[in-house]
């Protein structure tokens, strides 16, 4: 018959089978894990960049030379647009692509915001239809007054002639063309054009006067 072992010996050959057990599992098991980079809670963590916002403005676009249909440099357009100073290559009385009385071809690229805005204001005046005419200058309007990137040119004369034109435009050159293009189009025209400057209700009044008591 074998000699039967000790208690004490019997214990500990389970505890040692426990153990190699257990560190078997916990063994195998970390190495069944990815290897995750995880944090380090010690050192700081990066700061994430943050996405900026697009700048708001017009952004100038690809530049392609502009060949003009009518040479609107002479005239009663002429006269008016003397009172103007000259910015950049299309900004000021007889000025476009930067010559001296005018061009009929356009192929200077403009220097900035204002430039492009002036550039746009001469293509859309490249016609003799006054709808088309007073859309140029609801076009040239909006693009003035929304915030723009900085000038590149003369500051002081970009800030006259950004503020003359506003004032021009919203006085006087607008209400023109509107009674121009009501005269020819009918007043439900001059209603839809004139909410997009916010004096519809003008135009209402005046196209449905109240008869006096």
């Amino acid at each position: 018959m074998a000699p039967k072992l000790p208690i004490w010996n019997h214990h500990h050959h389970q505890q040692q089978q426990q153990q190699q057990h257990s560190f078997f599992s916990i063994d195998t098991f970390l190495r069944l894990i990815p290897s995750w980079p995880f944090p380090n809670p010690r050192a700081p963590s990066s700061p994430q960049p943050v996405p900026r916002p697009p700048e708001r403005g017009c952004s100038l676009p690809l530049f392609r030379p502009y060949v003009a249909k009518v040479p609107w440099h002479g005239g009663v357009r002429a006269f008016l647009s003397q009172l103007f100073p000259r910015y950049g290559h299309y900004c000021g009385p007889n000025w476009s692509s930067g010559k001296d009385g005018g061009s009929m071809l356009w192929d200077r690229r403009p220097i900035d915001w204002l430039d492009f805005c002036c550039y746009c204001h001469d293509i859309g005046y490249d016609t003799h239809d006054q709808a088309k005419l007073l859309k140029a200058d609801l076009a040239f309007l909006e693009c003035l007054e929304r915030p723009r990137m900085a000038t590149k040119g003369d500051p002081s004369v970009a800030l006259l002639y950004k503020s003359m034109c506003i004032a021009g435009l919203r006085n006087m050159l607008i209400p023109y063309r509107m009674q121009l293009v009501r005269l020819q189009a009918g007043p439900s025209v001059v209603d839809m054009l004139g909410s997009l400057i916010g004096r519809s209700m003008f135009f209402k009044q005046n196209l449905n006067p109240k008869s006096s008591a």
